[in-house]
């Protein structure tokens, strides 16, 4: 290991001792996946490791609206607020909806084990002459 690269033993030790928060993960297509995170980690972070369809450009900032996704009706309130911020960017978001949120503005907390988190469909990118 060189002077740059952080070791992920601590990391993984550290993940290991904090409790475990199950959740579901639906895609737009409607298939459903259980998913884990870890107790006081943003939402964004277990989706990032799951490979979710997130797109966090602005790196978790709650700036970009990339990794938007929809809280199940019955856990709206089990849900961390949303903060001026985060309903700024919603606000602007296309389709918004009132069960949309930034899962980088989710803390994971046990209150929100089995909890059914949708992502949502993404505008596919229009081909280039050059692609």
């Amino acid at each position: 290991m060189d002077n740059f690269s952080p070791s992920t033993e601590a990391i993984d030790a550290a993940d290991d001792a904090r409790p475990t928060i199950s959740l579901i993960l639906c895609d737009s297509a409607g298939n459903a996946q259980p998913i884990e995170g870890f107790a006081g980690e943003r939402l964004l972070d277990a989706l990032m490791r799951a490979r979710a369809d997130v797109m966090p450009v602005c790196n978790g900032r709650a700036c970009c609206g990339g990794c938007r996704v929809r809280i199940d009706k019955g856990g709206r309130d089990r849900v961390t607020p949303s903060g001026r911020g985060e309903r700024s960017v919603l606000r602007y978001i296309d389709d918004p909806h009132e069960d949309d949120r930034l899962s980088c503005q989710i803390a994971l907390t046990a209150a929100i084990g089995g909890l059914e988190i949708r992502t949502l469909e993404r505008p596919q990118r229009p081909k280039s002459e050059t692609d």
